[in-house]
Order: C-alpha cells, then structure tokens, then sequence
C-alpha cells in the first residue's frame, strides 16, 4: 500500500448496505489463499458506480486498507494519448500481479471507456477487465449524461 492515510469501512458515513458487501469481500481478500484452495470462484472485477464524490474511492481505499492488499489507482487523465494509457495501464495490472491478491482502481472507468477502444483496454491489461455488459456501460453513460 502507499503512504495514504488508513481509512476503514468506520469512517465512511451511511451506505450500510454496501459496507456489508465490502466486508464480504475484506473476507475474501484476507483469506484468498484458503478460498483458492477450496476452488471458489473468485471474482477478478467489481465495479463500484455513482456520482462523482459520494466516495467511491475511500471506498475502495478502506477496503484495500481492512483487507491488508495493496490498492494501486490509475486516473484517466495520466496520459496524454492512448499509447500512455495503455503504457500505464499494463504497468499498473503488471504490479498488481505481483502483488495478488491486489485492488487495481480506475477512476472514472466510464470516461475511459467512452472515449477509447474498449479492445485497447483490455489488450492493455491482459484481459483483467472483465466485459461490462452493455446494461451497466449504458447505465455509466446515462449517469454521466445527468451530471
């Protein structure tokens, strides 16, 4: 992990709900060794949505925190051209490779996806990314439309 603050499920207000998924999760990340073992499927993506500041990525950052794994963070606007983005991309999947179990966290996926070739991305992660149906990148769409 970096040299960010530690932030825990505790200091994010509300979102009972979905704290409760996150702990499922911390479960799974703090104990991947003995769910791998016992041929669980372990999901390779999650993808946490809503409008920009209702802390997606302390979210994320708490989880990675609570669960002892490294969180590694890419934005968008890292590179300027799409030869940088794939660049940073595969150094960022390639470090958490390294150091599975990992959190890889892209901010602003949506943009990502909406202004480069989806087949770029995943060539530039190795297929990490799991396929995002066309019902949840509409939705990423319609919401980033609203805002």
């Amino acid at each position: 992990m970096d040299e960010m603050k530690t932030v825990t499920l505790d200091d994010i207000a509300g979102y009972e709900d979905q704290k409760r998924e996150a702990k499922k999760i911390i479960n799974i990340l703090k104990n991947y060794d003995k769910f791998s073992e016992m041929g669980a499927y372990i999901s390779r993506g999650l993808v946490l949505s809503g409008a920009p500041g209702v802390g997606k990525t302390m979210m994320a950052r708490a989880i990675s925190c609570e669960a002892g794994v490294p969180i590694f963070e890419f934005e968008n606007n890292e590179a300027e051209d799409e030869e940088g983005t794939i660049r940073n991309l595969r150094a960022i999947f390639s470090k958490a490779r390294e150091n599975a179990p990992s959190i890889v966290f892209i901010d602003e996926l949506d943009e990502l996806v909406l202004n480069e070739d989806v087949s770029m991305i995943m060539a530039a992660t190795g297929g990490d990314i799991e396929y995002v149906d066309d019902i949840t990148l509409k939705r990423a769409i319609d919401n980033r439309s609203k805002q």
